[in-house]
């Protein structure tokens, strides 16, 4: 089973999950139809293994290139109620679902809550090949339903979106600080590494942060953050940070 993420940050977000058969899912669409077709080609992955598309929420930087794929690829597209109301586009492609498990292909998925200012956002796990993989971005805390939901996982991948000095040193207006850092905002770098560090305990063994914000983050501090109490308890565990380049980041779980 493979986690790979094509692109990740404040400009665009989208991964694939990939089976060791060859199913594959789209995590998110968040930049252009030509960028995806790139980066699925740099990761090795043909577009004919594309079973379906999970949406996480329907902000700019995680649908903004559905719309097009969709024109082009006849693939269904898997999200809740409320998500669906707000992508009108995707009317004749949509698989509405609430909470809960489904199947796609040989990849077992189950949806879940999270909190973000969006009109139902939520979170996936992933089950295949006999590992469990999470994926939580965009959410302003990690409680503990939230957390009996990833607890289990092999591999994580979980958002490192600022650090609290920079952002509070960054050129963003007060109100958007206030929504960044609300319990419907972002995971800061601090909240990801303590999520982090539990779920090590519960056998988590690869962890990928993602959507690093450009102007209250760095790759680097997000890396140092989760790392160093990883080293301090001597946790074996491997980190490695997404980013919005063109080289896709590939784990192997």
């Amino acid at each position: 089973m493979k986690f790979i993420s094509l692109y990740s940050g404040s400009k665009g977000n989208a991964s694939v999950i990939l089976s060791d058969s060859g199913t594959a899912l789209l995590l998110d669409c968040g930049v252009s139809f030509l960028k995806i077709k790139k980066a699925l080609a740099a990761a090795d992955v043909d577009p004919q293994a594309l079973q379906g598309i999970v949406i996480t929420h329907e902000h700019t930087d995680h649908v903004c290139g559905l719309a097009t794929l969709l024109r082009h690829w006849d693939l269904p597209v898997y999200c809740n109620r409320r998500t669906a109301l707000a992508l009108p586009y995707i009317s004749e492609h949509v698989i509405i679902g609430g909470n809960g498990e489904f199947t796609v292909g040989d990849i077992r998925v189950r949806r879940f809550s999270t909190y973000h200012d969006a009109a139902e956002p939520c979170g996936y796990c992933f089950w295949a090949d006999g590992k469990k993989v999470a994926a939580l971005t965009d959410c302003g805390q990690v409680d503990s339903v939230i957390f009996t939901q990833i607890e289990g996982c092999d591999m994580l991948y979980i958002e490192a979106n600022y650090d609290e000095t920079m952002l509070a040193a960054c050129n963003y207006p007060y109100h958007l600080q206030c929504r960044i850092r609300s319990e419907r905002g972002h995971l800061s770098n601090t909240v990801c590494a303590d999520t982090v560090v539990k779920l090590c305990f519960l056998g988590l063994q690869k962890v990928l942060l993602g959507h690093v914000s450009e102007n209250s983050n760095t790759y680097m501090m997000a890396a140092a953050t989760t790392t160093e109490p990883l080293r301090r308890l001597g946790l074996p565990v491997s980190v490695e940070v997404a980013d919005e380049s063109d080289m896709p980041t590939v784990v192997e779980v």
